[in-house]
Protein backbone atom coordinates (compact mmCIF):
# COMPACT_ATOMS: atom_id res chain seq x y z
CA UNK A 1 0.00 0.00 0.00
CA UNK A 2 2.11 3.37 -0.93
CA UNK A 3 1.24 6.61 0.47
CA UNK A 4 -0.09 8.17 -2.36
CA UNK A 5 -3.01 5.79 -2.88
CA UNK A 6 -3.28 6.53 1.22
CA UNK A 7 -3.26 9.97 0.76
CA UNK A 8 -5.88 10.03 -2.13
CA UNK A 9 -8.38 8.48 0.10
CA UNK A 10 -7.46 11.25 2.90
CA UNK A 11 -8.37 14.02 0.01
CA UNK A 12 -11.97 12.54 -1.09
CA UNK A 13 -12.21 12.83 2.65
CA UNK A 14 -11.11 16.09 3.79
CA UNK A 15 -10.42 18.19 0.55
CA UNK A 16 -7.73 18.14 -2.26
CA UNK A 17 -5.71 20.36 0.11
CA UNK A 18 -5.46 18.03 2.60
CA UNK A 19 -2.62 16.29 3.70
CA UNK A 20 -2.60 13.04 6.59
CA UNK A 21 -0.15 13.16 9.72
CA UNK A 22 2.32 10.98 8.85
CA UNK A 23 1.24 8.59 12.05
CA UNK A 24 -2.06 8.28 10.49
CA UNK A 25 -0.73 6.88 7.14
CA UNK A 26 2.17 4.43 9.33
CA UNK A 27 -1.20 3.56 11.61
CA UNK A 28 -3.20 2.80 7.86
CA UNK A 29 -0.24 0.40 6.37
CA UNK A 30 0.21 -1.43 9.60
CA UNK A 31 -3.52 -2.14 9.59
CA UNK A 32 -3.79 -3.25 5.68
CA UNK A 33 -0.71 -5.31 6.00
CA UNK A 34 -2.44 -7.47 8.56
CA UNK A 35 -1.00 -5.80 12.40
CA UNK A 36 -3.06 -4.43 14.52
CA UNK A 37 -1.83 -1.09 16.76
CA UNK A 38 -1.95 0.60 19.58
CA UNK A 39 -1.72 4.32 18.65
CA UNK A 40 -0.47 7.27 21.18
CA UNK A 41 -1.28 10.50 20.00
CA UNK A 42 -2.32 14.14 21.37
CA UNK A 43 -5.69 15.26 21.86
CA UNK A 44 -6.83 16.75 18.84
CA UNK A 45 -3.71 15.48 16.69
CA UNK A 46 -6.47 13.59 14.18
CA UNK A 47 -7.13 9.92 15.69
CA UNK A 48 -10.48 9.58 14.69
CA UNK A 49 -9.17 10.08 11.20
CA UNK A 50 -6.49 8.24 11.56
CA UNK A 51 -9.23 5.05 12.70
CA UNK A 52 -11.23 5.69 9.56
CA UNK A 53 -8.28 6.01 7.11
CA UNK A 54 -7.26 1.95 6.69
CA UNK A 55 -11.33 1.11 6.42
CA UNK A 56 -12.27 3.40 3.69
CA UNK A 57 -9.19 2.54 1.88
CA UNK A 58 -9.71 -0.55 1.67
CA UNK A 59 -12.89 -0.61 0.51
CA UNK A 60 -12.01 2.29 -1.69
CA UNK A 61 -9.61 -0.19 -3.87
CA UNK A 62 -11.33 -3.52 -2.92
CA UNK A 63 -8.52 -4.65 -0.74
CA UNK A 64 -8.57 -7.85 1.87
CA UNK A 65 -9.92 -5.94 4.71
CA UNK A 66 -12.86 -6.45 6.87
CA UNK A 67 -16.51 -4.94 5.45
CA UNK A 68 -17.64 -3.72 8.71
CA UNK A 69 -15.92 -1.23 11.26
CA UNK A 70 -17.19 -1.08 14.98
CA UNK A 71 -15.66 2.30 16.74
CA UNK A 72 -16.02 1.82 20.68
CA UNK A 73 -15.34 4.87 22.93
CA UNK A 74 -16.08 4.57 26.63
CA UNK A 75 -18.94 7.44 27.19
CA UNK A 76 -22.15 8.21 25.40
CA UNK A 77 -21.02 12.05 24.54
CA UNK A 78 -18.25 10.65 22.51
CA UNK A 79 -20.10 7.66 20.81
CA UNK A 80 -22.72 10.46 19.58
CA UNK A 81 -20.10 12.93 18.41
CA UNK A 82 -17.84 10.65 16.73
CA UNK A 83 -21.38 9.66 14.97
CA UNK A 84 -21.95 12.67 13.97
CA UNK A 85 -18.55 13.63 12.69
CA UNK A 86 -17.97 10.36 10.10
CA UNK A 87 -22.07 11.79 8.87
CA UNK A 88 -20.63 15.19 8.08
CA UNK A 89 -18.19 13.44 5.82
CA UNK A 90 -18.78 12.37 2.29
CA UNK A 91 -19.48 8.90 2.89
CA UNK A 92 -22.16 7.08 0.89
CA UNK A 93 -22.26 4.61 4.04
CA UNK A 94 -24.87 2.84 6.70
CA UNK A 95 -23.59 4.47 9.43
CA UNK A 96 -25.32 4.03 12.74
CA UNK A 97 -25.35 4.53 16.13
CA UNK A 98 -25.39 1.87 19.17
CA UNK A 99 -25.97 3.60 23.06
CA UNK A 100 -28.63 2.61 25.68
CA UNK A 101 -30.24 5.73 24.60
CA UNK A 102 -29.73 5.45 20.77
CA UNK A 103 -30.28 1.77 19.79
CA UNK A 104 -29.41 2.20 15.37
CA UNK A 105 -28.08 -1.54 15.88
CA UNK A 106 -28.25 -4.15 18.34
CA UNK A 107 -26.71 -6.91 16.23
CA UNK A 108 -24.24 -4.43 14.99
CA UNK A 109 -24.63 -5.40 10.99
CA UNK A 110 -24.10 -1.65 9.70
CA UNK A 111 -21.13 -0.41 7.64
CA UNK A 112 -19.86 1.90 10.60
CA UNK A 113 -21.13 1.40 13.82
CA UNK A 114 -19.79 4.29 16.99
CA UNK A 115 -21.51 2.42 20.34
CA UNK A 116 -20.31 2.34 23.98
CA UNK A 117 -17.79 -0.38 24.78
CA UNK A 118 -20.11 -1.69 27.12
CA UNK A 119 -22.49 -2.34 24.17
CA UNK A 120 -19.59 -4.26 22.24
CA UNK A 121 -18.76 -6.38 25.15
CA UNK A 122 -22.36 -6.97 25.71
CA UNK A 123 -22.91 -8.16 22.24
CA UNK A 124 -19.75 -10.51 22.60
CA UNK A 125 -20.53 -12.12 25.98
CA UNK A 126 -24.46 -12.41 25.00
CA UNK A 127 -25.62 -9.83 27.55
CA UNK A 128 -26.96 -7.22 25.67
CA UNK A 129 -30.75 -6.70 26.79
CA UNK A 130 -31.36 -5.64 23.43
CA UNK A 131 -30.64 -9.21 22.06
CA UNK A 132 -32.74 -11.77 22.02
CA UNK A 133 -30.56 -15.21 23.23
CA UNK A 134 -30.69 -17.06 19.76
CA UNK A 135 -29.57 -14.04 18.36
CA UNK A 136 -26.43 -13.59 20.18
CA UNK A 137 -23.87 -15.73 17.95
CA UNK A 138 -24.65 -13.37 14.98
CA UNK A 139 -23.80 -10.35 16.60
CA UNK A 140 -20.63 -12.10 18.13
CA UNK A 141 -19.96 -13.47 14.38
CA UNK A 142 -20.28 -9.46 13.01
CA UNK A 143 -17.71 -8.23 16.13
CA UNK A 144 -15.32 -11.36 14.98
CA UNK A 145 -15.33 -9.98 11.16
CA UNK A 146 -15.12 -6.73 11.97
CA UNK A 147 -12.49 -3.88 12.01
CA UNK A 148 -12.56 -2.89 15.89
CA UNK A 149 -11.15 0.37 17.33
CA UNK A 150 -10.97 1.19 20.78
CA UNK A 151 -10.98 4.66 21.70
CA UNK A 152 -9.99 6.86 24.82
CA UNK A 153 -8.93 3.33 26.51
CA UNK A 154 -7.28 4.57 29.28
CA UNK A 155 -10.89 5.72 30.34
CA UNK A 156 -11.63 1.92 30.49
CA UNK A 157 -11.97 0.38 34.30
CA UNK A 158 -9.66 -1.10 34.74
CA UNK A 159 -10.27 -4.06 36.48
CA UNK A 160 -14.01 -4.71 34.45
CA UNK A 161 -13.97 -3.37 30.79
CA UNK A 162 -10.20 -3.00 29.85
CA UNK A 163 -9.30 -6.37 31.54
CA UNK A 164 -12.25 -8.16 29.77
CA UNK A 165 -10.77 -6.08 26.16
CA UNK A 166 -7.57 -7.05 27.20
CA UNK A 167 -8.83 -10.47 26.96
CA UNK A 168 -11.27 -10.61 23.94
CA UNK A 169 -8.30 -9.09 21.93
CA UNK A 170 -6.20 -12.00 22.75
CA UNK A 171 -8.29 -14.19 21.10
CA UNK A 172 -9.07 -12.17 17.78
CA UNK A 173 -5.51 -10.91 17.29
CA UNK A 174 -4.47 -12.75 14.15
CA UNK A 175 -7.48 -12.76 13.07
CA UNK A 176 -9.53 -9.58 13.89
CA UNK A 177 -7.66 -6.42 13.23
CA UNK A 178 -7.56 -3.91 15.64
CA UNK A 179 -6.89 -0.17 16.93
CA UNK A 180 -6.28 1.24 20.42
CA UNK A 181 -6.26 4.92 20.59
CA UNK A 182 -5.05 6.84 23.99
CA UNK A 183 -3.35 10.10 24.27
CA UNK A 184 -2.39 9.22 27.55
CA UNK A 185 -0.97 6.40 28.63
CA UNK A 186 2.49 5.68 30.50
CA UNK A 187 5.09 4.59 28.06
CA UNK A 188 5.58 1.65 30.22
CA UNK A 189 1.43 0.96 29.80
CA UNK A 190 1.96 0.76 26.08
CA UNK A 191 4.64 -1.68 26.12
CA UNK A 192 3.75 -3.80 28.37
CA UNK A 193 -0.15 -3.89 26.68
CA UNK A 194 1.29 -4.52 23.37
CA UNK A 195 3.07 -7.41 24.99
CA UNK A 196 -0.16 -8.68 27.12
CA UNK A 197 -2.02 -8.83 23.66
CA UNK A 198 0.42 -11.22 22.16
CA UNK A 199 0.85 -13.05 25.02
CA UNK A 200 3.07 -16.32 23.32
CA UNK A 201 5.48 -14.14 21.39
CA UNK A 202 4.43 -14.99 17.95
CA UNK A 203 5.75 -12.50 15.69
CA UNK A 204 2.60 -12.81 13.51
CA UNK A 205 0.79 -11.89 16.10
CA UNK A 206 2.98 -8.61 16.82
CA UNK A 207 0.94 -5.39 18.06
CA UNK A 208 2.71 -2.66 16.91
CA UNK A 209 2.69 0.74 18.92
CA UNK A 210 2.58 4.21 17.00
CA UNK A 211 3.41 7.15 18.76
CA UNK A 212 3.53 11.06 18.10
CA UNK A 213 5.58 13.12 19.22
CA UNK A 214 3.42 16.27 18.53
CA UNK A 215 0.74 16.75 15.84
CA UNK A 216 -0.27 19.82 17.35
CA UNK A 217 0.61 23.48 17.22
CA UNK A 218 -0.75 23.90 21.00
CA UNK A 219 0.90 25.27 23.84
CA UNK A 220 -0.51 24.99 27.42
CA UNK A 221 1.09 27.02 30.11
CA UNK A 222 -0.05 25.17 33.55
CA UNK A 223 -0.88 27.22 36.74
CA UNK A 224 -0.61 25.91 40.39
CA UNK A 225 -3.00 28.12 42.71
CA UNK A 226 -2.15 28.21 46.30
CA UNK A 227 -6.10 28.06 47.23
CA UNK A 228 -8.92 26.02 46.06
CA UNK A 229 -11.24 27.48 43.07
CA UNK A 230 -13.61 30.16 43.77
CA UNK A 231 -16.33 32.06 41.51
CA UNK A 232 -13.90 35.08 42.40
CA UNK A 233 -10.69 33.14 41.06
CA UNK A 234 -12.32 31.89 37.53
CA UNK A 235 -13.76 35.85 36.66
CA UNK A 236 -10.49 37.38 37.57
CA UNK A 237 -8.50 35.67 34.84
CA UNK A 238 -11.80 35.35 32.62
CA UNK A 239 -11.32 36.69 28.95
CA UNK A 240 -13.44 35.44 26.21
CA UNK A 241 -14.06 31.45 26.43
CA UNK A 242 -13.83 29.53 30.08
CA UNK A 243 -13.68 26.20 31.19
CA UNK A 244 -14.39 24.76 34.58
CA UNK A 245 -14.08 21.32 35.20
CA UNK A 246 -14.75 20.15 39.00
CA UNK A 247 -14.55 16.39 39.52
CA UNK A 248 -17.85 15.92 41.12
CA UNK A 249 -21.29 17.60 39.73
CA UNK A 250 -22.21 18.84 43.36
CA UNK A 251 -19.32 20.92 43.25
CA UNK A 252 -19.71 22.06 39.96
CA UNK A 253 -23.56 23.14 40.69
CA UNK A 254 -22.37 24.93 43.37
CA UNK A 255 -20.10 26.93 41.50
CA UNK A 256 -22.67 27.65 38.48
CA UNK A 257 -24.61 28.47 41.08
CA UNK A 258 -21.91 31.24 42.83
CA UNK A 259 -21.22 32.89 39.23
CA UNK A 260 -24.93 33.54 38.48
CA UNK A 261 -25.20 34.94 42.16
CA UNK A 262 -22.35 37.27 40.77
CA UNK A 263 -23.80 38.43 38.00
CA UNK A 264 -23.22 35.88 35.34
CA UNK A 265 -26.46 35.25 33.12
CA UNK A 266 -27.65 31.63 32.29
CA UNK A 267 -26.87 32.38 28.27
CA UNK A 268 -23.00 33.04 29.03
CA UNK A 269 -22.83 30.55 31.39
CA UNK A 270 -23.43 26.78 31.03
CA UNK A 271 -23.34 24.06 33.11
CA UNK A 272 -23.00 20.41 31.65
CA UNK A 273 -22.93 17.53 34.01
CA UNK A 274 -23.87 13.55 33.27
CA UNK A 275 -26.70 13.60 35.77
CA UNK A 276 -28.94 15.88 32.99
CA UNK A 277 -32.13 14.03 31.54
CA UNK A 278 -30.50 12.79 28.22
CA UNK A 279 -32.62 15.47 26.25
CA UNK A 280 -31.54 17.92 27.95
CA UNK A 281 -27.99 16.72 28.18
CA UNK A 282 -28.01 16.63 24.49
CA UNK A 283 -29.05 20.10 23.85
CA UNK A 284 -26.70 21.38 26.40
CA UNK A 285 -23.86 19.42 24.40
CA UNK A 286 -24.86 20.54 21.68
CA UNK A 287 -24.62 24.45 22.39
CA UNK A 288 -21.55 23.96 23.85
CA UNK A 289 -19.75 22.31 20.35
CA UNK A 290 -21.56 25.35 18.89
CA UNK A 291 -19.85 27.76 21.44
CA UNK A 292 -16.51 26.23 21.94
CA UNK A 293 -16.21 24.54 18.69
CA UNK A 294 -13.69 25.47 15.59
CA UNK A 295 -14.44 28.84 14.02
CA UNK A 296 -16.94 29.77 17.42
CA UNK A 297 -16.46 33.85 18.13
CA UNK A 298 -14.96 34.80 21.52
CA UNK A 299 -18.26 35.74 23.00
CA UNK A 300 -17.52 35.94 26.66
CA UNK A 301 -18.84 32.42 27.62
CA UNK A 302 -17.86 30.24 30.66
CA UNK A 303 -18.55 26.64 30.79
CA UNK A 304 -19.29 24.52 34.44
CA UNK A 305 -18.50 21.01 33.61
CA UNK A 306 -17.17 17.36 34.95
CA UNK A 307 -15.55 14.91 33.08
CA UNK A 308 -18.16 14.92 30.43
CA UNK A 309 -16.16 17.38 28.55
CA UNK A 310 -12.26 15.53 29.42
CA UNK A 311 -12.09 13.58 26.00
CA UNK A 312 -12.98 13.26 22.40
CA UNK A 313 -15.26 16.65 22.81
CA UNK A 314 -14.03 18.90 19.64
CA UNK A 315 -13.86 22.21 21.74
CA UNK A 316 -11.69 24.66 22.87
CA UNK A 317 -10.95 27.76 25.15
CA UNK A 318 -8.28 30.46 26.09
CA UNK A 319 -8.69 29.65 29.81
CA UNK A 320 -9.12 26.44 31.47
CA UNK A 321 -9.77 25.99 35.72
CA UNK A 322 -9.27 22.49 36.99
CA UNK A 323 -9.61 20.98 40.43
CA UNK A 324 -6.58 18.80 40.68
CA UNK A 325 -6.83 15.08 39.17
CA UNK A 326 -4.00 12.80 38.10
CA UNK A 327 -2.25 14.29 35.72
CA UNK A 328 -3.12 12.29 32.79
CA UNK A 329 -6.60 13.59 33.53
CA UNK A 330 -5.52 16.93 33.76
CA UNK A 331 -3.71 16.90 30.19
CA UNK A 332 -7.06 15.34 28.55
CA UNK A 333 -8.63 18.33 30.07
CA UNK A 334 -6.29 20.49 28.81
CA UNK A 335 -6.44 19.23 25.15
CA UNK A 336 -9.87 21.24 25.35
CA UNK A 337 -7.75 24.50 25.92
CA UNK A 338 -5.90 26.33 22.65
CA UNK A 339 -7.13 22.88 21.25
CA UNK A 340 -7.05 24.41 17.50
CA UNK A 341 -3.40 26.00 17.84
CA UNK A 342 -1.71 28.79 19.88
CA UNK A 343 -1.53 29.24 23.07
CA UNK A 344 -3.40 29.17 26.43
CA UNK A 345 -3.95 28.95 30.23
CA UNK A 346 -4.22 26.38 32.09
CA UNK A 347 -4.98 26.70 36.06
CA UNK A 348 -4.91 23.89 38.17
CA UNK A 349 -6.56 23.98 42.07
CA UNK A 350 -6.38 22.32 45.32
CA UNK A 351 -9.22 20.93 46.66
CA UNK A 352 -10.58 22.37 49.75
CA UNK A 353 -11.13 20.65 53.06
CA UNK A 354 -14.45 20.10 55.29
CA UNK A 355 -15.16 21.09 58.24
CA UNK A 356 -12.74 18.30 59.56
CA UNK A 357 -10.22 20.06 57.51
CA UNK A 358 -10.14 16.65 55.60
CA UNK A 359 -10.00 16.22 51.29
CA UNK A 360 -11.88 14.01 49.52
CA UNK A 361 -10.21 13.37 46.15
CA UNK A 362 -12.85 10.86 45.20
CA UNK A 363 -13.48 9.49 42.11
CA UNK A 364 -9.74 9.61 41.91
CA UNK A 365 -6.71 8.51 43.99
CA UNK A 366 -5.33 10.91 46.63
CA UNK A 367 -1.41 9.74 46.18
CA UNK A 368 -1.80 10.29 42.38
CA UNK A 369 -3.59 13.45 42.71
CA UNK A 370 -0.75 14.44 45.01
CA UNK A 371 1.74 13.93 42.86
CA UNK A 372 0.43 15.44 40.33
CA UNK A 373 0.00 18.57 41.62
CA UNK A 374 3.83 18.47 43.39
CA UNK A 375 5.12 17.71 39.76
CA UNK A 376 3.51 20.80 38.08
CA UNK A 377 4.27 22.98 41.13
CA UNK A 378 8.36 22.25 40.07
CA UNK A 379 6.80 23.43 36.29
CA UNK A 380 4.83 26.41 37.26
CA UNK A 381 4.24 29.42 34.34
CA UNK A 382 5.91 26.93 32.07
CA UNK A 383 4.51 26.50 28.76
CA UNK A 384 4.38 22.39 27.79
CA UNK A 385 4.28 20.65 24.77
CA UNK A 386 2.76 17.11 24.48
CA UNK A 387 6.10 15.68 24.90
CA UNK A 388 6.40 17.65 28.25
CA UNK A 389 3.25 16.33 28.98
CA UNK A 390 4.13 12.59 28.12
CA UNK A 391 6.79 13.05 30.58
CA UNK A 392 4.81 14.01 33.76
CA UNK A 393 2.83 11.04 32.67
CA UNK A 394 5.40 8.85 33.00
CA UNK A 395 6.25 10.06 35.92
CA UNK A 396 3.49 10.11 38.24
CA UNK A 397 1.08 7.24 36.27
CA UNK A 398 4.19 4.02 35.77
CA UNK A 399 4.20 2.13 38.69
CA UNK A 400 0.45 2.47 38.49
CA UNK A 401 -0.21 1.48 35.26
CA UNK A 402 2.42 -1.43 35.92
CA UNK A 403 0.31 -2.40 39.24
CA UNK A 404 -2.60 -2.39 37.04
CA UNK A 405 -1.28 -4.98 34.29
CA UNK A 406 -0.14 -7.39 36.85
CA UNK A 407 -3.54 -7.15 38.61
CA UNK A 408 -5.05 -8.09 35.15
CA UNK A 409 -2.63 -10.98 34.30
CA UNK A 410 -3.19 -12.56 38.17
CA UNK A 411 -7.01 -12.74 37.26
CA UNK A 412 -6.34 -13.25 33.54
CA UNK A 413 -7.14 -17.21 33.84
CA UNK A 414 -10.10 -16.83 36.20
CA UNK A 415 -11.71 -14.06 34.08
CA UNK A 416 -11.12 -16.42 31.22
CA UNK A 417 -13.37 -19.06 32.45
CA UNK A 418 -15.93 -16.51 33.18
CA UNK A 419 -16.19 -15.05 29.94
CA UNK A 420 -16.33 -18.83 28.36
CA UNK A 421 -19.08 -19.40 30.89
CA UNK A 422 -21.24 -16.10 30.23
CA UNK A 423 -20.77 -16.93 26.34
CA UNK A 424 -21.96 -20.90 26.39
CA UNK A 425 -23.92 -20.74 29.30
CA UNK A 426 -26.88 -18.80 27.55
CA UNK A 427 -29.86 -18.83 29.34
CA UNK A 428 -28.58 -18.57 33.17
CA UNK A 429 -26.67 -15.25 31.79
CA UNK A 430 -29.20 -13.89 30.68
CA UNK A 431 -31.21 -14.31 34.24
CA UNK A 432 -27.44 -13.15 35.88
CA UNK A 433 -27.20 -10.02 33.59
CA UNK A 434 -26.36 -7.83 36.31
CA UNK A 435 -23.67 -9.39 38.27
CA UNK A 436 -21.95 -10.37 34.93
CA UNK A 437 -21.98 -6.75 33.64
CA UNK A 438 -20.57 -5.65 37.35
CA UNK A 439 -17.81 -8.43 36.75
CA UNK A 440 -17.29 -8.41 33.14
CA UNK A 441 -17.81 -4.63 31.82
CA UNK A 442 -18.54 -2.06 34.19
CA UNK A 443 -19.00 -2.08 38.19
CA UNK A 444 -19.67 1.70 38.81
CA UNK A 445 -23.01 1.80 37.78
CA UNK A 446 -26.70 -0.70 37.21
CA UNK A 447 -27.02 -2.26 33.80
CA UNK A 448 -29.40 -0.03 32.92
CA UNK A 449 -27.51 3.15 33.21
CA UNK A 450 -24.72 2.10 31.57
CA UNK A 451 -25.86 -0.36 27.94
Amino acid sequence: MSDDELKGVFRELLGPAADPHPFQLEVAAHLLAGRSVILKAPTGAGKTIAALLPYLTARSLDLPFPRRMLHAAPMRSLVEQFCQQAKALPLTLDIRCQTGERAEDPLLDGDITYLTIDQLLAAYLGLAPLVPARLTGIARQHIQSSYLVFDEIHLFEPDTALATTIELLTWLNGRTPFLLMTATLSEAMLCELAHALNPTGDPRRDVAVVRVDDATPARRTFHTQPQPMTATSILRRHRGRSMVICNTVERAVRLFEHLLGRGRSEDSTILLHSRFRPADRATLTREVTTRFGKGAGNDNIILIATQVVEAGLDISCETMHSEVAPVNALIQRAGRCARFGGEGEVYVYPLAGNARGKVCYLPYDKELCEHSYELLGKRDNQALDYQAECELVDLVHTEADRRVLAAIARGRKARRELMWRTICWVGEAQAERSPLVRQLIRKSEALRFIL
